[in-house]
C-alpha cells in the first residue's frame, strides 16, 4: 500500500463519496439537492454505480492506504446491500433482506442488518 498525503487521501475518499452517492440517488435512499426525488428506484443507474466502483476497486488494488480502501469498500458493500434491498422490495418480496432502512445525503440511518448481500442478485460480484 502507498502512504499518501492527508490531502490526496481525503480527495480520493469525497471521489468514491460522490461516486457513491449517486448510486443512493438511483436507489431513491437519498434526497440530492436541486433535482426530483425519484418515485421508484433505478436499479440499473444503481447497478452501473456498483459496476464502476468495482472497477475502481480493481484498477487501484495495492495502490491505494488503508483508510481509501476501507472507505472504497464501505460504499462498495453499503450500496451493494442497498440494492439488493431495493430490487426485494422492487419484486414484492418482503423479509429482513427487504427491511432497510432509508438516509439523508449525510448517510444517516443506515439499515439494520446485513443479511441480504450474501442473498444474491448484486450485480456481478464475483470475489
Amino acid at each position: 500500500m502507498t502512504q499518501e498525503s492527508p490531502e490526496s487521501t481525503a480527495d480520493f475518499r469525497m471521489f468514491v463519496q460522490k461516486i457513491g452517492l449517486q448510486g443512493f440517488y438511483a436507489l431513491g435512499l437519498i434526497e440530492a439537492p436541486g433535482l426530483p426525488r425519484l418515485e421508484k428506484p433505478n436499479l440499473e443507474a444503481a447497478r452501473a454505480v456498483i459496476e464502476d466502483l468495482r472497477m475502481l476497486r480493481d484498477k487501484t488494488q495495492g495502490n491505494l492506504s488503508e483508510g481509501e480502501r476501507m472507505t472504497l469498500d464501505k460504499f462498495l458493500g453499503d450500496l451493494q446491500l442497498q440494492f439488493v434491498q431495493c430490487k426485494a422490495e422492487a419484486s414484492g418480496e418482503s423479509g429482513p433482506a427487504a427491511a432497510g432502512g432509508r438516509q439523508d445525503a449525510s448517510g444517516a440511518e443506515a439499515a439494520s442488518g446485513e443479511s441480504g448481500e450474501a442473498a444474491g442478485g448484486t450485480p456481478g460480484e464475483t470475489d
